[in-house]
């Protein structure tokens, strides 16, 4: 578990499997900003108890402010650069604006540097997405520039706008190991 101030980051656990389930399957709780593509409960089991949906390629932590479970961030190894792609969501629109992800997206980073040996993280984001957009310049992501027409989402092609974290650029590596008494 990675503590942050208000939150903390942890691996899925099988108990969380049928709430995560209807968080990434229910269009409605997907907001405008998730695929809104229906995936099946058993191939979303099947990954849980193959990976625990955790391994070299990709990889899921749950954010939590106490008991409650708030959002998720998760990483996918990019296949065209020696890179993470990042994502990162919010269950709840309650939950949101509240600086939950500006908390958890750091700790997030810093923990994939620690422990993975990855030069480069990335987040990809519609360019309409301000909120994600400004969590993301906010923990220290790079604009490198926008792909145009890159993703088909809701009917129609969408520009991304691509941002970058170096690992010298990342702040709270050390912070991952220390142990505060």
């Amino acid at each position: 578990m990675l503590e942050g101030k208000t939150i903390h980051l942890r691996t899925v656990k099988e108990g969380d499997l049928s709430k995560l389930y209807s968080y990434f399957d229910s269009i409605r709780l997907k907001g405008e900003f998730l695929s809104s593509e229906l995936l099946s409960e058993h191939l979303f089991r099947l990954e849980y108890y193959e990976s625990g949906f955790w391994s070299d390629e990709k990889g899921t932590l749950l954010i939590e402010r106490g008991d409650r479970l708030i959002g998720a961030l998760w990483f996918e190894r990019q296949i065209f650069f020696d890179c993470l792609d990042l994502h990162f969501y919010i269950f709840h629109p309650e939950d949101r604006g509240k600086g939950t992800m500006q908390e958890a997206l750091p700790l997030f980073c810093a923990y994939l540097f620690a422990t993975k040996k990855i030069e480069r993280l990335q987040i990809s984001i519609p360019d309409y997405s301000k909120a994600a957009l400004k969590v993301a310049q906010e923990a220290g992501f790079r604009f490198e520039g926008i792909a145009r027409s890159a993703l088909f989402h809701r009917g129609r092609y969408l520009d991304l706008c691509i941002y970058s974290q170096i690992r010298s650029e990342c702040k709270g590596i050390e912070r991952i190991y220390s142990v505060s008494t």
